[in-house]
């Protein structure tokens, strides 16, 4: 889909999901955050997030530049960005949305299929956002897998890119198993 598009789903998406009073609920009720948190700094977040990936800036960072250069005044490159493939996002306990589905929207933005691997400790976030996004028809394109380090590993060993966000121990098996696959 054109950028355009793709943006224009994402805004709809995070349209419903700012106005979803049962993600708040769920939200709170497996992290334990206070409602103000959970609302005013998590999807008020997302949010922006949202709107800035999916305007101006997003429009700039995924064009196609020609470029010269003062070496070689004669010679041309040119920077042309294609999306990845999957990429698989695998969050953190400590913030359900901010890192975990924040961290899927430029991916999705720059035209990317996303799968989330939330911790296992609260799933029902990111599942809750799932729900959202089938509710709204879009593309699918976006999928969540809940579990524990298995899972993690699963999506690891079959992502094209992995944005990882937890413990450094966890991050040094990731990065490794990342390294194996120049990925």
């Amino acid at each position: 889909l054109p950028f355009r598009t793709r943006a224009r789903h994402l805004r709809r998406l995070v349209a419903r999901l700012v106005n979803d009073d049962g993600l708040v609920d769920t939200l709170v009720a497996e992290s334990g955050k206070p409602r103000y948190e959970a609302f005013g700094v998590e999807v008020f977040y997302l949010g922006e997030l949202t709107r800035y990936l999916t305007g101006r800036a997003g429009r700039r960072a995924l064009r196609e530049h020609t470029r010269g250069s003062f070496l070689f005044p004669y010679k041309r490159s040119r920077v042309v960005h294609h999306p990845r493939g999957v990429v698989g996002v695998i969050g953190p306990w400590n913030w359900p949305i901010l890192n975990n589905f924040a961290d899927c929207i430029a991916p999705l933005v720059a035209g990317n299929a996303v799968v989330l691997k939330p911790s296992q400790l609260n799933p029902m976030t990111s599942l809750r956002i799932a729900e959202g996004w089938r509710a709204e028809g879009l593309p699918d394109v976006f999928h969540v897998v809940t579990g524990a380090a298995d899972a993690g590993r699963a999506l690891v060993d079959v992502a094209d890119m992995i944005f990882f966000t937890g413990s450094q121990r966890t991050g040094v098996a990731v990065a490794r198993a990342c390294a194996e696959r120049l990925i």
